[in-house]
């Protein structure tokens, strides 16, 4: 899901498996606006960009009732689900400079390398996925197979 993020402020997730009282860090972030009020996309994802919150509480969501209904049959069958989510406060919005700090957004999440070399090689007709996925760097080392 996305959520427009503003500091202190706070977001209810979906599930996050993090304890209560720790850090996180989201890093893909899609657009920045600065104080100056102009806005950045990502292509996908921005990486200079950090958002960091920390979790509050784990709770579940209101009940969705779901009812299925078949005419002269006499067949009904109500199913209620409850979403587990968590509740998030974004305590800094952390801009890096690609040029002093090596650590980018990148080097971190092995979903947006995959990301950005198929964007980097969609020019190429018959793209292998399979090659792209061996080639992903995670912390300066290669992932065998994160797909």
């Amino acid at each position: 899901r996305q959520h427009w993020m503003e500091l202190g402020r706070f977001y209810d997730v979906y599930r996050l498996d993090v304890d209560i009282g720790k850090p996180i860090t989201l890093n893909r972030v899609l657009l920045y606006k600065d104080t100056e009020g102009d806005f950045y996309w990502g292509h996908p994802f921005l990486e200079h960009v950090r958002v960091h919150a920390t979790v509050l509480e784990h709770f579940r969501g209101p009940k969705v009732k779901s009812f299925k209904f078949k005419a002269k049959t006499k067949y009904r069958r109500l199913v209620g689900h409850r979403q587990e989510m968590t509740r998030i406060r974004i305590d800094r919005i952390e801009l890096l400079d690609h040029k002093e700090d090596p650590t980018w957004t990148v080097n971190k999440d092995p979903l947006y390398a995959l990301m950005k070399n198929v964007y980097a090689e969609k020019k190429c007709q018959g793209t292998n996925f399979a090659e792209l996925a061996e080639r992903v760097v995670y912390d300066d080392h290669y992932i065998p197979n994160p797909v």
